[in-house]
């Protein structure tokens, strides 16, 4: 900071030619022209002087150094030629003669001292034009490092940009590169599941003897009566699909009955207990189902009229069906404050409807007494004592009606849910009036769950579904009746199934795992819901184009056997796999289903007790005791090369969800005439392993293989 002189200094200079001279103030030091009118009423100004030219050489660096004048020069110097010491911009000196007497030294003194004075008045406004070009200076320094600075902030902006674009860039790159590899590794996968990733397994067959003996007609569908107004969570998926509108005339209809020669057909449901049948008299008649929640089922009674009970008989006849028809079971009951029934059926309705069937050799072959009221029942109940004497008493009828008949109807019951108590009381009250025992399975839940392709894929749950077979099972030996079990009615996810799931490929890993496993346990029928009607037909509701599940089943019906052996698989979990006798000729087929999306498995087979035909003689003559596929001899019957047929179904594209599924990479479609498909086999070499790819179905049929439990 600048200094300013003290008061003591000050007053010692008050002496001379300024004593008595009143003291002014000390002007703005910041101001260098009020310095100069100053030093201009003041001689003692050279401190200032000298600290203003200190001060100029201090803060401005890139002006001109400033020196301090010196004495200005005399006239010999002048004359001698010296430049001397002064200011550049001196133009002339004035010289000055001494004085030649003391008279002439005051007035000498006073033009030295102005001489001076104007000397040094010019040296200052030098210094001041030095500030001046300081402040241009330091002005123009301050615009350059303002504009320095507005350039750094601008390339810092710049670079700033320049790095966030770069960094951006960086991350969309590497975002590129990792939606690659993500590629790479799903496409990766897929190639490997077709391709590389191959796990290895086995499947043992004992072909020693059967562990159960299944129906020829093991494969069955069911006809419902659900009108069109029947909606499950918000969806109406029955159209015209019901027993009372059913387009009796549709090519693919017939068709797709009659490619199985025969197909069972189951015909019930939730309200075959509201049917009314017409009276030949017209004694009785009640209107179709008419929709009213306020009602048992949500629907008001319905009626069949024998008009369409003679369509459907020709029907039915025509396309080969094998026919179980599921009567009323609560007429002429009361309901109770428990909300079960009480007191006896009322036959007489029924009675004059098979009366009327077997007047017109309409043929049907079981009769079904009621639907899911066993245990707690769905809507309502019944006794397990009350239904096991109605049952007897429908027994009776039949056998009234059918006096005579050489072939009679069977009496199947309860058509209901198992319930462990409930059905060993009334396997045992029932006795022999009972041929057939019918329990309903929907073990995947309600169709409205998000989790039923989880649960289908899932091994561990699949394996849960055996319980039911298995108690069944159990009581039917433990009472040594004759009554064998049935699934009267299973739909796998109830409330109509689940649309793209139930009606779609992936549903036929469930659909065979349940035929499979069913018939280990002795189960001699299994009956899908439904042929149509619902998410879960085996035909299209409203086109009856066939679903996936329809060519499976047609499959099982054509090579799996009556004979079930018993298999055990070595290998990844993910593999499920059946074995039968073959059905039409020699041989076992067997069912390989991979749950497995990625990996495919390659399947050698040993076989127990099993023997082969030689080339020569087409005689037995190797007895095979658990020998590994790749040593089996060679079959004479395909070009003295021994070969087998497979089936492999997959879903189009892979997509589980698909209703379109390719046998042996070809698309199944019926043609322009409602016509079912061939399905042809792929022949492959005998002593290969079965190449089962990742979410497929395969059925080999090997025909040269002979086992003690098929002859």
């Amino acid at each position: 900071m600048r200094r300013t002189r003290s008061s003591s200094q000050a007053a010692q200079q008050g002496q001379g030619s300024n004593q008595g001279r009143q003291q002014a103030p000390v002007p703005d030091q910041n101001d260098p022209a009020v310095w100069l009118a100053y030093v201009r009423d003041h001689e003692d100004y050279a401190e200032e002087y000298e600290w203003v030219l200190n001060q100029h050489n201090r803060l401005i660096p890139f002006v001109p150094r400033m020196e301090p004048p010196q004495n200005p020069p005399r006239a010999h110097d002048h004359e001698a030629g010296g430049s001397g010491v002064g200011r550049e911009n001196v133009q002339e000196e004035v010289h000055m003669e001494e004085p030649e007497s003391e008279e002439e030294l005051p007035q000498f003194q006073r033009r030295r001292r102005r001489q001076t004075q104007r000397t040094r008045e010019e040296e200052l406004e030098e210094v001041i034009s030095g500030f001046h070009d300081f402040q241009v200076g330091y002005q123009h320094r301050d615009d350059q490092y303002e504009e320095q600075s507005i350039n750094s902030t601008s390339s810092l902006n710049i670079i700033r940009l320049n790095i966030t674009i770069y960094t951006l860039s960086i991350i969309f790159v590497l975002h590129i590169i990792l939606l690659l590899l993500l590629m790479v590794c799903f496409g990766s996968k897929m190639s490997v599941s077709l391709r590389v990733d191959i796990v290895e397994g086995s499947i043992h067959v004992n072909g020693s003897s059967s562990i159960g003996y299944i129906d020829d007609d093991f494969v069955c569908a069911t006809l419902d009566w659900w009108p069109p107004e029947k909606c499950d969570y918000g969806t109406c998926s029955w159209a015209n699909a019901s027993l009372l509108n059913l387009d009796l005339s549709n090519k693919i209809l017939l068709n797709a009955i009659q490619a199985f020669s025969p197909l069972k057909l189951r015909l019930g449901g939730t309200l075959q207990d509201k049917v009314v049948y017409e009276m030949i008299e017209g004694q009785e008649l009640s209107p179709n189902f008419t929709k009213n929640t306020s009602v048992m089922f949500g629907f008001t009674n319905g009626c069949l009229t024998m008009s369409r009970w003679d369509q459907l008989n020709v029907f039915l006849k025509n396309s080969g069906a094998k026919v179980v028809f599921g009567l009323n079971a609560l007429r002429g009951r009361t309901i109770g404050q428990d909300g079960s029934m009480s007191g006896s059926w009322d036959s007489s309705n029924a009675e004059a409807l098979i009366r009327y069937t077997a007047n017109k050799g309409y043929t049907i072959n079981g009769w079904e007494l009621g639907n899911e009221l066993s245990g707690n029942g769905i809507g309502t109940s019944v006794t397990a004592k009350q239904y096991a004497l109605d049952t007897i008493s429908l027994q009776n009828l039949v056998q009234k009606i059918y006096r005579g008949f050489q072939e009679k109807p069977i009496v199947l019951g309860p058509g209901g849910f198992y319930d462990a108590n409930w059905f060993n009381d009334y396997v045992t009250q029932a006795s022999n009036s009972l041929q057939v025992i019918t329990h309903h399975i929907y073990n995947l839940g309600p169709g409205v769950d998000d989790h039923l392709v989880e649960k289908i894929l899932d091994p561990s749950y699949l394996d849960g579904g055996s319980q039911p077979f298995r108690d069944l099972q159990n009581i039917l030996k433990k009472s040594g009746t004759s009554t064998v079990a049935w699934v009267g009615e299973a739909g796998g996810a109830y409330n109509s199934g689940h649309n793209l799931v139930s009606n779609a490929f992936v549903y036929g890993f469930w659909y065979l795992d349940q035929l499979g496993m069913a018939s280990m346990y002795d189960t001699k029928t299994y009956c899908r819901q439904t042929l149509i009607g619902g998410n879960y037909g085996l035909l299209n509701t409203t086109t009856f184009v066939p679903n996936p599940d329809y060519y499976s089943a047609l499959l099982w019906h054509r090579l799996m056997g009556r004979h079930v052996l018993l298999t055990s698989f070595i290998g990844t979990h993910k593999i499920r796999s059946y074995a039968h006798c073959s059905k039409i000729s020699a041989g076992i087929t067997l069912l390989l289903i991979n749950l497995d999306g990625y990996r495919a498995t390659n399947i050698g087979i040993s076989i127990e007790n099993g023997t082969t035909i030689t080339t020569s003689t087409q005689q037995k003559t190797k007895h095979m005791r658990r020998t590994e596929f790749a040593k089996m001899v060679k079959n004479p019957k395909y070009d003295d090369e021994a070969t087998r047929d497979e089936y492999h179904l997959t879903a189009k594209d892979g997509d589980l969800h698909s209703q379109i599924v390719l046998l042996n990479g070809n698309e199944l479609t019926v043609n322009s005439s409602g016509v079912i498909p061939l399905l042809e086999p792929i022949r492959r070499n005998f002593s290969s392993p079965i190449n089962v790819a990742p979410f497929s179905i395969v059925f080999v049929h090997i025909p040269n293989i002979q086992v003690p439990a098929c002859t």
